[in-house]
C-alpha cells in the first residue's frame, strides 16, 4: 500500500510535461481515492489500497497520453455545477457561462420557456434551471451519447423543469406552438472552420466530438441557419442568445435580417466578442 504524499508525488513527477502537474495529479487521486481535499491536505500519510492505486496510475496514464482531464476524471464544473461528462459529449468551457448570464440578465419574469440548441451534457440548460425554477427548459442535441450524460446531470442537480429531447436544430418543435410561448433560445453552435479543425490542440481534436465543434468549410453554417429560422420559434420581443468564435462578430452580424432589432455582442473576460443577442421584432415585416 502507498500513502496520499507519495502517490501524489509519482502523479506530479509523470505529468511534468503539462502546465499543472501537482494541481491536475491531485485532482485524479482525490478523484480515484474518493477523498476529499481536506483530506488530502490533513492526512498526507493515509495509506491507499491497492485497488485505489492502481485507478490513480491508470488514471494518469490517459492523463499523459492526452486525454482532457475532466474526460479522465468524468466531470467538469460549470456554473459552480459539477456536470458529468465522458468522450463524445463537449467539455463545458468558462466562457460559456456568458451565455447563461445573458439571460438571467435579460430575463423579466414574463418569460416561461428556453430552449437550448445542441445542449450536450445539458450545462447550460441544468444552470439555468436551477437559476429559473419556475421556467420550462427543453434542451435538444442530435447525440444520444450527450443526452443520455444531460439526463444523468439533471437527475444528480434534482431539475425537473428541464426536458430533453433528440433532435436537430428545431426539427421536433412545431412553429404554431413554440412561437407564443418560447422568450428565449440560447445556443452554444459548432463555429470552427473545417479548415481549421487540424490546426486545434490534439487534446481538443482526438477526444471531443468533432459535430460539437465544426461547422462547414468557414464556420459559420450551423449560426447562419439558426438566425434564420429562430424567429419562427421566439414569441415576440423573445430574445436569441448564442456564442461565436474569435474574430467572427462582423460576419456573423451580416447575417441578422429586418427580423431582429437590438442586436449586440458583448466581450468575455478575455476580451474576445463572444456572446451575440438580438431580439425578435413584436412586428415582423411580413
Amino acid at each position: 500500500m502507498s500513502n496520499l504524499r507519495d502517490l501524489h508525488r509519482k502523479g506530479t513527477s509523470l505529468l511534468k510535461d503539462f502546465d499543472k502537474p501537482a494541481l491536475e495529479a491531485k485532482t485524479i487521486l482525490l478523484k480515484a481515492a474518493g477523498f476529499s481535499e481536506e483530506k488530502f491536505y490533513s492526512a498526507p500519510e493515509l495509506r491507499i489500497s491497492d485497488k485505489k492505486r492502481d485507478k490513480y496510475l491508470e488514471m494518469l496514464g490517459k492523463r499523459k497520453r492526452g486525454m482532457p482531464l475532466a474526460y479522465v476524471i468524468g466531470t467538469k464544473e460549470f456554473w459552480s455545477m459539477d456536470f458529468k461528462i465522458g468522450r463524445g459529449v463537449l467539455i463545458p468551457r468558462p466562457e460559456t457561462e456568458g451565455l447563461v448570464k445573458k439571460i438571467l440578465d435579460l430575463y423579466s419574469g414574463n418569460e416561461k420557456m428556453i430552449i437550448d440548441i445542441g445542449t450536450g451534457c445539458g450545462n447550460i440548460a441544468l444552470a439555468a434551471a436551477r437559476e429559473l425554477p419556475g421556467v420550462k427548459i427543453v434542451g435538444l442535441d442530435v447525440s444520444e451519447k450527450a443526452l443520455s450524460y444531460a439526463e444523468k446531470n439533471a437527475r444528480y442537480h434534482h431539475l425537473d423543469n428541464v426536458r430533453f429531447i433528440r433532435g436537430d436544430m428545431f426539427g421536433p418543435f412545431s412553429k404554431a406552438v413554440l412561437k407564443e410561448k418560447c422568450g428565449f433560445i440560447v445556443c452554444n453552435p459548432p463555429y470552427v472552420a473545417e479548415k481549421d479543425w487540424l490546426a486545434l490542440d490534439p487534446q481538443i481534436r482526438k477526444f471531443e466530438p468533432k459535430q460539437a465543434l465544426v461547422s462547414g468549410r468557414d464556420g459559420y453554417e450551423f449560426i447562419n441557419q439558426l438566425i434564420g429560422e429562430a424567429p419562427k420559434y421566439l414569441k415576440p420581443g423573445g430574445y436569441l442568445i448564442f456564442e461565436i468564435g474569435k474574430g467572427q462578430e462582423d460576419k456573423v452580424r451580416s447575417f441578422f435580417s429586418e427580423e431582429w432589432e437590438h442586436v449586440e455582442c458583448e466581450r468575455d473576460l478575455a476580451g474576445i466578442h463572444r456572446i451575440f443577442f438580438a431580439q425578435r421584432r413584436n412586428s415582423l415585416p411580413f
